[in-house]
């Protein structure tokens, strides 16, 4: 997430607030496509939740921004901020 948030020059609490607000509507999204309730409304809205993620993870590895997004924990943070995403964290994604 650091990285995205230095690509969108975002400051360290609207990162913040952008993230909690990205996860709750990845959640709110979920949950409805979990309870049946319009499951092609839902699918649709996580697909292009999806592709916005994907496309924000492209922008930084062409960009090289530093900065890791936090997903593996193991690593210390001044590793996980020393190097850009990989084409391999944009696969996984």
């Amino acid at each position: 997430m650091t990285a995205i948030r230095r690509a969108l020059r975002m400051p360290r609490r609207q990162g913040r607030l952008f993230g909690l607000t990205a996860g709750g509507t990845e959640c709110v999204v979920g949950a409805v496509g979990c309870s049946g309730a319009r499951p092609v409304l839902s699918g649709a809205s996580l697909t292009a939740l999806g592709a916005v993620f994907c496309a924000l993870l492209a922008y930084v590895l062409v960009k090289r921004v530093p900065g890791g997004c936090g997903c593996i924990r193991w690593r210390t943070a001044a590793e996980t901020a020393a190097e850009a995403p990989t084409w391999r964290a944009m696969a996984r994604s």
